[in-house]
């Protein structure tokens, strides 16, 4: 166990080049070395300490026991935000390099173009419910600090937008705008994809805290609840493209629906969710 925490420690501190001092949790145990590397950190998306529990003489090869401890600030964990944003970042990423890797190995099916667009399609949908669920989870978690997580999760929400928009331009209608634009008009559930698309992009232009300051904060939260109309256009896309198994875009329908009644209940009925 002990080797495993080191090691855990050990690596994330290779990540982040970030070495933390020891800190004891109380005068009866025993201090932690300035000397060991590993005498207090920060684990995960949460702020950990690790401390030397044992008692005199209670030692485990020549470490002492230890211990982990949320380092607490009133009701919420203190997190390394930095951390939580590289486990998005990474986790984020997955999928795509999943893709390319069965790419390169044919793995893909029967019809890799239309795997990519129906992956791509459902990653933008996924991303852009994580997106709304942070205001949620943040409250009922206590958690102030996810929200700094939710730029990114709406940024990856638009990265696989893009990602689902160019398969569609570019293998089905080879860029051709003519094409693009009857079949927009034609087919519904195009129409909802393309209105869905174009609601984000002002979202993601309007994302960084420079065009927070600029626009204003207020106007700035009244823009970025359009993120509520892309969601459901693109659940409504989904449910329409599919037309045997509906139980993935029902189940994005119904998720995205107790979302959008949580921001209800809180805003007419504000003591329920705080």
């Amino acid at each position: 166990m002990d080797m495993a925490i080191r090691l855990l420690i050990s690596t994330r501190e290779w990540i982040l080049g970030n070495t933390i001092s020891g800190e004891v949790s109380s005068e009866n145990e025993f201090p932690v070395p300035s000397s060991v590397p590993d005498g207090a950190t920060y684990l995960s998306a949460c702020k950990i300490v690790i401390v030397m529990t044992a008692k005199p003489g209670e030692e485990t090869g020549n470490f002492p026991h230890w211990k982990l401890l949320p380092l607490e600030t009133g009701n919420s964990f203190m997190p390394d935000i930095k951390f939580a944003k590289l486990v998005i970042l990474i986790n984020g990423a997955v999928p795509l390099a999943l893709m390319a890797w069965d790419g390169y190995n044919h793995r893909l099916g029967t019809n890799p173009l239309e795997f990519i667009t129906h992956t791509t399609g459902i990653m933008t949908l996924l991303f852009l419910l994580l997106t709304l669920a942070v205001t949620p989870a943040r409250k009922l978690l206590g958690q102030p600090w996810m929200i700094r997580l939710r730029r990114m999760l709406g940024l990856y929400a638009f990265f696989y937008g893009t990602l689902h928009l160019l398969c569609y331009v570019w293998f089905d209608k080879w860029f051709s705008p003519g094409a693009i634009v009857q079949d927009t008009l034609k087919r519904p559930f195009i129409f909802l994809g393309m209105f869905g698309f174009l609601v984000m992009v002002p979202l993601a232009v309007t994302s960084t805290s420079q065009m927070v300051k600029k626009i204003g904060g207020r106007n700035w939260n009244r823009l970025h609840r359009l993120v509520y109309l892309a969601a459901i256009a693109g659940v409504l896309h989904f449910y329409l493209l599919v037309k045997a198994d509906t139980r993935i875009p029902i189940a994005f329908g119904w998720t995205l629906l107790m979302l959008l009644g949580y921001r209800l209940v809180n805003r007419f009925f504000p003591g329920i969710t705080d």
